[in-house]
């Protein structure tokens, strides 16, 4: 059997989506089990400390191999769009030591419980 351009082009994305996920265990080892792969495309998903998910997929078409982080949040989501495997395995993990520490609104309520 020979692999077609878009074969080999869709392997290749779920080759890099398996090496940022194994990049983020290697750097947060409690993560090991905490993502959720999609059956049917390149998209890894996990949840927020504080609630929330956040997701890693291949960009659409046409996008020359872009990555997208989506962070759902209210009012504001976040949506970067990155070029490198390594700036995709740093916006998630920014993303997850801040939903991890408590904000100041959040330890000022601790406070006066």
């Amino acid at each position: 059997m020979h692999l077609t351009p878009s074969m080999a082009e869709a392997f290749g994305d779920w080759l890099e989506l398996d090496r940022i996920q194994s990049a983020l265990v290697d750097a947060r080892p409690d993560l090991d089990g905490a993502f959720v792969l999609d059956a049917e495309r390149p998209l890894l998903q996990t949840q927020r400390a504080g609630g929330g998910a956040l997701l890693v997929a291949r960009a659409v078409e046409g996008s020359a191999g872009r990555w997208i982080v989506g962070i759902p949040g209210r009012p504001d989501p976040e949506l970067h769009e990155v070029d490198t495997q390594a700036e995709v395995v740093e916006i998630v993990l920014e993303t997850l030591e801040r939903s991890s520490t408590p904000t100041t609104k959040d330890t000022a309520a601790e406070g006066q419980g």
